[in-house]
């Protein structure tokens, strides 16, 4: 038995994304993810991040502006291992800016739906 990409919206994110002004996504956010941010916030694609993990200084820019004009700014992350590299720079900087970081599951990958 496969999901239906919409299976896969857990309802626990499905509610940050509609109180979020903003959302980060990364590249291969799955379809049904991608509409349900489109109909909610304004959507910030991270057009590629290096090997450190270091957002590009104009999509930094642009989330500290959010977050200083009093905006819900949220990254979606999509799967467990780009989550585990992702935190790195998430804490130090993201959360530390008041940047919620929620983790998609990559069911192909064995991953399971949850949240941070």
């Amino acid at each position: 038995m496969s999901l239906s990409p919409d299976a896969l919206i857990v309802p626990k994110l499905r509610h940050r994304i509609r109180r979020a002004d903003c959302v980060l996504y990364e590249a291969g956010l799955p379809d049904a993810w991608l509409r349900e941010v489109s109909l909610h916030a304004r959507r910030l694609p991270l057009p590629g991040v290096d090997d450190a993990w270091r957002l590009p200084d104009a999509v930094l820019q642009d989330v500290i502006e959010s977050i200083h004009r009093g905006e819900r700014v949220i990254w979606l992350v999509w799967g467990e291992t780009l989550f585990r590299k992702a935190q790195a720079y998430a804490v130090g900087c993201l959360l530390t800016a008041g940047v919620e970081v929620s983790l998609l599951a990559n069911p192909a990958a064995g991953e399971v739906p949850m949240s941070r």
